[in-house]
C-alpha cells in the first residue's frame, strides 16, 4: 500500500492480472446486473414518484371532470369527452410539448453549472406560450423539474386536484350550471396550480442563481428555444392516451433530468447509465399497467358512466389499448424526451465551450469531447501551464490522484477502473497523477490510453495527461539504471513519451539525486520525457536543483486549508524561479467534508471510522496542528462558505488552495469504480471565494500550530524518524 504521496506502507496491493470477472463477480450481485438498483432508487424514491404524482394530478384535473359529467348521462360524456379531447388535441398537448425544450435546456444548463441562464429560457418560453395564448404552468413545472425540485411540484398539483373534486361536485350538483359546471371548476383548480407555482418561484430563496427577474435578455434565446420546443410539441400531439401515459411519465421525467442534467456536467457515461435503468423500470410499469386493465377494465369505466353499454363497448376495444400502450408508452415513451435532450446537448454546448467541454455524437453514442479552448476565460480556470525554458505542459488544474489503486482504499477491478477513468475524462477531467509503486495505477493508464486512442477523437487524446511519479531505491544512479527505470514506466503506460516525470529522493545525504535528476534531464532531451518535475522535496534542496541548471517544471507537497508549510518559504521561490506546485492532501484524506461535520473522534465509535490509510494520516495531521475541535471550527466555517455558493466543503477545500500563490493544480483522489466525485470537481471550477470567505477561514487556521516549526518543511514528514 502507499500513502497518498506515494510511499510504500505495509498492505499487501492486489494484483492486476487477476481472472477476468473474479473481482467483478464479488462486488455486483446478479440483480444488480438485471437492473442497477442503486439507480433504480433513485429515479424512483427521488424522481420518478414524484414527478409521477405531479403529472397524474394536473391530468385529472379536467379527466375527474369528464367523469363527473358523464354521471350526467351518456350525452353529456359524449360531449365532456370531445371537448376534452379537442382541447387536448389542439391547445393543452401542444403546450406541454412546447414546455419540452425548456427541459432540455434548463435540464443541461443546470447540470453544466450555468445557472443563470436557466431564468433566460424560462422567460423566453413563457413569451412563446403568450404567443399560443396558453398558460404558464407548464413552462414553470420543466424550470423546476430540471433542477430536481419535486416536492414542491406535487404539493402545487396534488392540493388544486383535492379542491377540484368538492369543486366540480358542488358545481354540478349544488348551481344549474349542469355539465358546464365541471369545465369551469377544471378552469379555477387548473389556476390555482399556476399561480401556486409562480408564487413559489417568485417567493422561495432556492433560486436565487436561476432566476433573477425579468430581463430584456431573455429575448435572444426565444429562437434557440423554439427549435426544441416545436419538434417536441408535435411529438407529444402524437401521443394516443393519457391517463396510462402519466404513470411511466414519471419515470420519463425522471430519466430525462436525468439525462439532461448529466450531459450538461460533461458525463455521458452516467447519461447512458440513467437511460438504461429507465427503460428497464419503464417495462416493469408498462408490463403492470396492460395487466390492470385486462383484469380490471370494467372498475375503469364504471368512473366514467353507469351505462352497460358503454361498458361493454369499452371492454371491446381494450385489447386494442392495452397493445397501443405498450407500443407508445413502453417502447417509444421513455426514449422520446432523452432523445430530445441528447439532439438539444449542442444548445447548452455553445455555452460550455468556454469551459473547454464539447459533445458530439458518434454512431448513435454521446461523446463528450474535451478540448481546451485557448484565451476564453473559462478554459484558463480548468487549465494551466507548467514551464521551465523550453518545457512545457497544459494540465487540467483539478487532477485525478491514482494512490488509492495500491491498496488499503478498496479492491480496485480493472474493468471498472478503466471505464472510471473514462468517465473522469469525458467530464473534462483530464490529467491523471500516478507512480510507479501504486499498484497497477501505470498499467491502468496503458489500457485506458489505448481505449481513448480507439473510442475517442484526437481532441480528447490530446487532451489527457499522464503524470507518474519515480520512486527510487537509494543506490548508485548510473545512466542505464534510470533509462532503464523509466522505460519500464514507459511500457506499462503504454506511451512513446512520458508526458511529466515526478521524482522523488529519500535521503538528502545522498547527493545522487542531482545524478539522476541530470540523467532524467537527457532522456528528456531524447523524447522519452517531456517534462521533469520534483515531488517532495524541501525549499533548500529545489533551490540547489535550479542552481545546477536542471529545468523543473513543478514541486508536488502535500498542501491544504491546514498544511499551509509551502506557503511559507517555498512559493516565494517558486514565484521567483517559475517553478509551480501540485498540491495532494488537500482535502484531507476526506476529513475536509461534511461527513466530519459535528463529529467527536474522541468518543470510540462515535463518528465515522477512519478506515483508509489516508484518513489515519490527516487524523494525526489535525492532532498536530490543533486538535478535533479546533477542526470542528474549521469545517463549520467552510460549511457556510459552501452554502453560499452551493457547493461542498471539499470543493471549497481544493478552490482555497488554488487560490495560493504559485499552486497550478491540485489533486483530488480517484476511487475508480468504487465512487466518484466528478460534480464536485468541476464545481472547484464554478466560482471564487473573495476576500470575506479567504478571512474567515484564516481566522480560524490562524488558531492552530505552526507546522513548519512542528513537523519542517515540505516532505519532512516522510524523512524524519
Amino acid at each position: 500500500m502507499a500513502s497518498e504521496c506515494g510511499y510504500p506502507e505495509t498492505i499487501t496491493i492486489p494484483l492486476l492480472g487477476l481472472p477476468e470477472g473474479e473481482l467483478a463477480a464479488t462486488e455486483q450481485k446478479w440483480w444488480n446486473k438485471i437492473l442497477d438498483l442503486k439507480e433504480a432508487k433513485n429515479q424512483l424514491i427521488l424522481l420518478s414518484i414524484p414527478l409521477s404524482l405531479t403529472s397524474l394530478s394536473h391530468y385529472l384535473i379536467p379527466l375527474v371532470s369528464v367523469m363527473f359529467a358523464g354521471h350526467l348521462g351518456e350525452l353529456q360524456l359524449a360531449g365532456a369527452t370531445l371537448a376534452n379531447s379537442w382541447a387536448v388535441a389542439t391547445g393543452w398537448a401542444f403546450a406541454v410539448g412546447l414546455s419540452g425544450g425548456l427541459e432540455t435546456l434548463c435540464g443541461q444548463g443546470y447540470g453544466a453549472k450555468l445557472h443563470g441562464i436557466l431564468g433566460m429560457y424560462l422567460q423566453a418560453s413563457c413569451m412563446i406560450s403568450f404567443f399560443f395564448c396558453i398558460l404558464l404552468s407548464t413552462n414553470i413545472l420543466r424550470f423546476l423539474r430540471a433542477q430536481s425540485v419535486v416536492l414542491p411540484l406535487v404539493v402545487c398539483s396534488v392540493f388544486p386536484l383535492l379542491i377540484h373534486i368538492p369543486l366540480a361536485y358542488g358545481l354540478v350538483h349544488w348551481t344549474n350550471l349542469g355539465y358546464c359546471g365541471p369545465a369551469l371548476a377544471a378552469s379555477i383548480s387548473i389556476w390555482i396550480s399556476a399561480l401556486m407555482l409562480i408564487f413559489y418561484v417568485g417567493r422561495s430563496d432556492n433560486f436565487k442563481q436561476t432566476w433573477v427577474g425579468l430581463s430584456k435578455e431573455s429575448l435572444k434565446y426565444i429562437p434557440q428555444t423554439l427549435q426544441l420546443a416545436l419538434p417536441s410539441a408535435a411529438m407529444l400531439c402524437e401521443n394516443t392516451e393519457a391517463t396510462a401515459y402519466m404513470i411511466p411519465y414519471g419515470l420519463i421525467a425522471s430519466a430525462s433530468t436525468r439525462v439532461s442534467n448529466e450531459l450538461g456536467a460533461g458525463n455521458p457515461t452516467k447519461a447512458k447509465k440513467a437511460m438504461i435503468v429507465s427503460i428497464k423500470l419503464c417495462a416493469l410499469l408498462t408490463l403492470a399497467m396492460a395487466l390492470d386493465l385486462s383484469f380490471g377494465q370494467n372498475t375503469w369505466a364504471s368512473l366514467f358512466t353507469d351505462s352497460p353499454i358503454i361498458m361493454q363497448q369499452f371492454a371491446s376495444v381494450t385489447p386494442l389499448l392495452i397493445a397501443s400502450i405498450v407500443i407508445d408508452i413502453g417502447c417509444q415513451g421513455v426514449l422520446s424526451e432523452p432523445s430530445t435532450r441528447i439532439n438539444g446537448t449542442n444548445h447548452i454546448e455553445n455555452r460550455r465551450t468556454r469551459s473547454g467541454g464539447r459533445l458530439r455524437r458518434f454512431g448513435g453514442a454521446v461523446r463528450c469531447e474535451v478540448a481546451a479552448e485557448v484565451g476564453t476565460a473559462e478554459a484558463q480556470k480548468r487549465q494551466t501551464t507548467v514551464r521551465n525554458g523550453n518545457d512545457s505542459l497544459e494540465i487540467c488544474r483539478v487532477l485525478n490522484g491514482m494512490w488509492q489503486t495500491s491498496g488499503g482504499w478498496g479492491r480496485i477491478d480493472r474493468d471498472d477502473a478503466v471505464q472510471a477513468m473514462l468517465e473522469y475524462t469525458d467530464a473534462g477531467l483530464t490529467t491523471f497523477d500516478m507512480a510507479d509503486h501504486y499498484g497497477p495505477a501505470e498499467d491502468l493508464y496503458g489500457i485506458f490510453i489505448n481505449r481513448v486512442r480507439r473510442e475517442r477523437p484526437p481532441e480528447v487524446l490530446d487532451s489527457v495527461r499522464g503524470l507518474t511519479k519515480w520512486v527510487p531505491p537509494p543506490v548508485k544512479m548510473t545512466g542505464s539504471f534510470v533509462r532503464e527505470s523509466i522505460d519500464v514506466s514507459r511500457r506499462r503506460m503504454d506511451v512513446a513519451s512520458l508526458d511529466m516525470l515526478q521524482f522523488h529522493w529519500w535521503d538528502y545525504s545522498n547527493s545522487g539525486y542531482l545524478d539522476a535528476l541530470k540523467h532524467l534531464t537527457d532522456l528528456k532531451e531524447e523524447g522519452k520525457i517531456k517534462t521533469v518535475a520534483l515531488t517532495n522535496f524541501d525549499t533548500a534542496r529545489l533551490q540547489k536543483i535550479i542552481e545546477n541548471g536542471i529545468p523543473v517544471v513543478s514541486n508536488q507537497v502535500q498542501h491544504s486549508v491546514v498544511d499551509m508549510r509551502p506557503q511559507q518559504k517555498m512559493a516565494e521561490l517558486c514565484q521567483l524561479t517559475g517553478v509551480k506546485l501540485i498540491t495532494y492532501g488537500t482535502v484531507m484524506g476526506g476529513l475536509l467534508s461534511e461527513k466530519f461535520l459535528d463529529t467527536n473522534l474522541a468518543i470510540p465509535f462515535a463518528g465515522p471510522p477512519l478506515n483508509t490509510p489516508s484518513l489515519q494520516k490527516y487524523k494525526r495531521m489535525v492532532d498536530a496542528w490543533g486538535g478535533w475541535s479546533l477542526f470542528q471550527k474549521l469545517l463549520q466555517t467552510m460549511k457556510i462558505i459552501a452554502a453560499k455558493y452551493g457547493v461542498s466543503i471539499p470543493t471549497v477545500a481544493v478552490r482555497y488552495i488554488l487560490d495560493q500563490p504559485a499552486v497550478a493544480g491540485s489533486m483530488i483522489g480517484v476511487r475508480l469504480g468504487l465512487s466518484e466525485h466528478i460534480k464536485d470537481a468541476n464545481a472547484v471550477f464554478s466560482f471564487k471565494l473573495d476576500e470575506d470567505d479567504m478571512s474567515s477561514i484564516q481566522e480560524v487556521t490562524k488558531k492552530g500550530r505552526d507546522l513548519l516549526k512542528v513537523i519542517g518543511d515540505c516532505g519532512d514528514e516522510y524523512r524524519r524518524v
